[in-house]
């Protein structure tokens, strides 16, 4: 049951003259008051203010747009986009301006700057659209921006994002060799389980895509961090695996992986799977 307003709605107002900053910030404030009418379960009420968030963020999306601050404006018409859809209207104009400014972005990906994760959700706005390339270019950006300010464990994680763009993409090369940045990025960072996982995948994705050399040091990187970890039982098999795929041994890396396949997800499995039925 709702609770009963001790008096008339209160309307936020927002002068012209605010800023971005400002309107952005009282768009999270009005966000927090959803939640807690949501929780009341008071539903209109939560869809009121979220469009109201919605429309506060993309006020501010418009002035940073104006600003030059195209990646910080892309954002935000996406908070805008989330917040009008909980509010039960249509996102698509926000999307729109969103994925607009997407497109300017990876025409002078280079020059793009700013925070890393403020490329993440662009990313999975490219990806929803089935534009796995574009997608894939800016998670590698963002990985390049990681790396300029000292971190690669997020580096590492923004270039696996990548690799499994281009791989849904069937393009094993561009695959491999993002998924081996980030194994080495994982490797710098301290994180050798990721890394030798990483050096898994991508030797997986060399040998799919006919390039054993490649693969094969891949592998052998595999196999080097992960018997420098805690538990290298399971990495080290599958990077024997891939030693003997990379080696002309199709039919013994079947074999293998035949009898530990159980054990991970159907993802991982098509991929191998596919390096496999590459290497014949």
């Amino acid at each position: 049951m709702n609770r009963p307003r001790s008096g008339p709605r209160r309307v936020e107002t927002h002068p012209l003259g605010d800023s971005a900053e400002r309107k952005e910030a009282v768009g999270d404030s009005l966000r927090r008051r959803a939640a807690q009418s949501w929780l009341l379960g008071d539903a209109e009420e939560f869809r009121r203010l979220m469009r109201e968030a919605g429309r506060l963020y993309a006020e501010a999306a418009e002035e940073r747009g104006r600003g030059g601050m195209r990646l910080k404006a892309a954002g935000l018409y996406l908070r805008a986009a989330s917040c009008v859809r909980d509010g039960g209207v249509s996102s698509e104009p926000y999307d729109r301006s969103a994925e607009a400014i997407c497109r300017e972005l990876l025409e002078g990906l280079e020059s793009v700057s700013g925070e890393p994760e403020e490329l993440r959700p662009l990313g999975w706005l490219l990806a929803s659209k089935g534009d796995y390339r574009g997608a894939g270019l800016l998670y590698e950006r963002a990985g390049v921006l990681a790396l300029e300010t000292g971190r690669p464990l997020l580096a590492s994680v923004f270039y696996a994002d990548a690799a499994g763009c281009y791989w849904r993409l069937n393009d094993p090369l561009k695959a491999a060799v993002a998924q081996e940045a980030a194994a080495l990025h994982s490797l710098e960072a301290g994180n050798l389980y990721e890394a030798a996982w990483g050096y898994v995948r991508s030797s997986l994705q060399y040998a799919a895509a006919r390039v054993p050399g490649k693969a094969r040091e891949a592998a052998q990187r595999a196999g080097d961090a992960a018997q420098r970890t805690e538990d290298p039982g399971m990495l080290l098999t599958l990077a024997e695996i891939c030693l003997s795929l990379s080696g002309g041994d199709a039919n013994g890396a079947r074999e293998r992986w035949l009898g530990v396949r159980w054990k991970f997800e159907n993802s991982f499995s098509e991929l191998v799977e596919a390096s496999l039925n590459a290497s014949g």
